[in-house]
């Protein structure tokens, strides 16, 4: 097996003549960075009328609610890319969120008709149950934001959590309550957008989830309402560098050297470094959509860096930057053969780095 390591910097080559990259408009990709904050609430409320059928069960008839206020801040800042209006979302595994609930309920067994023949139905251990603790608690449930097919979806992440059911030990509740969210939980904005200004990106954009789940007892009447909203507020964003059409296979000389061709968009310098990055499996598919629908793509740091070299490229202009594996090289690319490789930028964008794929490739051995 191949043991691979981070490998040295190259220089840029300015050898020839910069070719001139497409202007950008308001469909341009874009990569931005964003702190932020989720919050929201579920409430739930009901009404319980079970009619005796039979000696040993019992009429019962009830009410109670349940609400809960939800608050977290996602950790470090969020990377998220798009084209135009259209923003593609990271997955957030396992956030934390804050809960502060408050039930109420009541449950009331109604005696046995006069005359009626009760032996037999005794249950319990004869103790006299705990006294009523309704009222106010708080607790952490966790969840994962994922990204599908319309936009990002709110998924519960973590059962074993300390749940709202363990916080008390009498005071009656029914319904799929926290940790448990009504599903599908599914995103929609309430107004503004993400991205650059020129693309009507605002410096504070929301998301709000919501969902109603009604409760499938036949005896009782409720439901459990969620809502939610993700609000993300602009650190940096900018117009994303691109690649050539087409480019899905990079080819690597006998002195273990390949080019890719880089573009700045129009605006400013772009100063950075671009490196050959092997794609994580979890990763590697969403980075071929993102690239197939004219996207950059989020990458993460876990794959192994083959190459790096760094850049600086003037505005609208496209340089081809050699990428250099050494002596090992040659070897690598046997060992790689079908491997999907990410093309990372990690681009300076005022007080902050921008790391993100411009594309996905496979390497192929070029002799002479």
């Amino acid at each position: 097996m191949v043991r691979l390591v981070a490998i040295g910097v190259v220089a840029v080559v300015f050898g020839g003549t910069a070719l001139a990259a497409p202007a950008l408009g308001a469909g341009a990709p874009w990569v931005g960075m964003y702190s932020v904050v989720l919050t929201g609430s579920q409430d739930n409320s009901w009404t319980l009328n079970h009619q005796s059928t039979g000696a040993c069960d019992a009429t019962e008839t009830g009410s109670g609610s349940e609400h809960a206020e939800l608050s977290a801040s996602v950790p470090g800042i969020v990377t998220i890319t798009g084209v135009g209006a259209s923003p593609q979302f990271p997955a957030l595994r396992n956030i934390a969120i804050r809960a502060s609930l408050d039930r109420e309920g009541t449950i009331t067994d109604q005696p046995a008709a006069p005359g009626t023949d009760t032996g037999g139905c005794a249950s319990g251990d004869g103790s006299a149950p705990p006294p009523v603790d309704c009222g106010p608690r708080t607790t952490t449930v966790h969840v994962d934001l994922v990204p599908n097919a319309a936009g990002l979806e709110i998924d519960t992440a973590d059962q074993g959590s300390t749940t709202p059911a363990s916080l008390y030990q009498n005071c009656p509740n029914t319904g799929a309550t926290l940790p448990y969210l009504v599903t599908p939980l599914l995103g929609v904005f309430s107004g503004g957008g993400l991205g650059p200004a020129a693309d009507a990106g605002l410096a504070v954009a929301r998301l709000t989830f919501r969902g109603d789940q009604p409760s499938t007892d036949p005896d009782v009447q409720g439901d459990v309402r969620d809502q939610i909203t993700l609000t993300m507020t602009r650190v940096s964003v900018t117009n994303a560098m691109g690649i050539p059409d087409g480019l899905d296979v990079l080819g690597v000389n006998d002195a273990g050297a390949g080019t890719v061709p880089l573009s700045c968009p129009a605006g400013a310098t772009c100063s950075g470094s671009l490196a050959l990055q092997i794609a994580v499996p979890d990763a590697s598919s969403s980075a071929v959509r993102a690239r197939a629908a004219g996207y950059p793509a989020q990458v993460g740091a876990d794959g192994a860096v083959l190459a790096r070299t760094p850049f600086r490229i003037r505005a609208h202009h496209r340089e081809s930057l050699r990428l250099d594996l050494h002596s090992r090289g040659t070897r690598m690319v046997a060992s790689l053969q079908g491997v999907p490789i990410d093309l990372v930028v990690s681009e300076r964008v005022g007080k902050h780095t921008m790391r993100y794929a411009v594309g996905q490739v496979t390497l192929r051995a070029r002799h002479g």
